[in-house]
Order: structure tokens, then C-alpha cells, then sequence
């Protein structure tokens, strides 16, 4: 009796084993999900310390204006990216020990071809409510501490998130606001031909 339990009990365990393999992703096999750009949002961003930290007031000094533009999908949500990682999870025994599951890939199926960029105040007596400041802006890329201008940063492929389903660039003004206020308008144009805009708040400077 003892033996013909021993041998339902491993040929349970070799069954699960095999029903998991067959229905899941093995290590290894990254989980691709792809999503449509159709939303965008503004941060505004404290570029004054060494490092950019997110702003939770409509305040900035002068030589230290900085934005975090967000480009994202309305339908994408947290709940397929957690259900994503419960698909790529699977159970692969080593001799050892369980192997991890591969993150899965987050891509977006559109690709920014050009970045627009409007004061809507006077940023100075020579830039004026109106003109396009685009190359008055960089791209911060916190991760190489590196400042490269928005043209550079766009021939760049974009790489795939494993934690979120949105883009991020954060973007600093160059430029000393000779002004007590400032605002701007980002215009981002994709691959598909369209536009996505936003505006920032009305920015005091300090």
C-alpha cells in the first residue's frame, strides 16, 4: 500500500511538472508586449541640486527649468503588465535550485520622429512668447549623467522597459529665464504621423 502510494505521489508531482512546461514560457523565453503611444503628460522637474528630482510645485529658479514629458496608452494598464510577468513565469528545476522567470519586454510600436518644443512667454528680450526654444532644451539622461541635444537623443533606438508602459524624457532649458514666469508647449510627432501636445503649467521663477 505504502509503495503504490509513493509511486501516485511522484507520478502526480512528474504530471505538474510537465502540465506547467507545456502551458508556460520556459526560462529564458522573454514575453514581448507591445502598445500604442496615444497619450502624453508633463512633470514638472528641480534641476538645481546635482541630480533632477521631481517638482511638485509651479516653481523654478531661473537657470534651472526642467520637465519630464510622459508618452503612454490609455488601454495598456498595470493589470496586463502583472499578468504578463504571471505568463513568463515557469517552473524549470535545476539539480540545484528553481531558475528565475525572464521579466517580460515592454515596446511601444511607435517611435518619436520629432520633438517641438513653443515658449508661450517671454523667455528673455530676444526670445519672445511664441518663438520654438527646441534647441534651447536637452535631453537629461540621468542613467550616463549625460546632456545630449533633442535631435541626437532621437536617432537613438529606443530600448524596451521592463517596468512600465510609458517613455520618459527628461528634458532641461539651457537657457537662463529672464522673466518671472515661464510656460511651454511640447509637441511630440510619431511614427504614425501623429501629433500628441501638452502644456505645461504656469512655471514662477524665482
Amino acid at each position: 500500500m505504502k509503495i503504490f502510494t509513493k509511486a501516485t505521489t511522484l507520478l502526480f508531482i512528474i504530471f505538474f511538472i510537465k502540465l506547467v512546461n507545456s502551458c508556460e514560457p520556459k526560462t529564458g523565453e522573454i514575453v514581448k508586449i507591445y502598445y500604442d503611444i496615444d497619450s502624453i503628460t508633463v512633470l514638472n522637474m528641480d534641476n538645481a541640486g546635482e541630480y533632477l528630482t521631481y517638482n511638485k510645485v509651479d516653481k523654478m529658479q531661473s537657470e534651472a527649468v526642467a520637465f519630464q514629458l510622459k508618452l503612454l496608452s490609455k488601454q495598456f494598464s498595470k493589470q496586463e503588465y502583472y499578468a504578463s510577468k504571471r505568463k513568463s513565469f515557469s517552473f524549470e528545476f535545476t539539480p540545484m535550485s528553481a531558475k528565475s522567470p525572464a521579466e517580460p519586454e515592454i515596446i511601444p510600436n511607435q517611435t518619436i520622429r520629432k520633438i517641438s518644443i513653443i515658449t508661450l512667454e517671454d523667455l528673455s528680450a530676444e526670445i519672445s512668447a511664441g518663438t520654438n526654444v527646441t534647441d534651447n532644451f536637452l535631453v537629461s539622461i540621468s542613467l550616463y549623467d549625460l546632456y545630449v541635444p533633442i535631435d541626437e537623443y532621437l536617432k537613438v533606438p529606443t530600448k524596451p522597459a521592463y517596468d512600465r508602459y510609458e517613455m520618459q524624457i527628461d528634458l532641461v532649458l539651457k537657457t537662463k529665464v529672464e522673466n518671472t514666469k515661464a510656460k511651454f508647449r511640447f509637441v511630440v510627432e510619431l511614427s504614425n504621423d501623429k501629433e500628441l501636445t501638452v502644456d505645461t503649467n504656469l512655471i514662477e521663477i524665482i
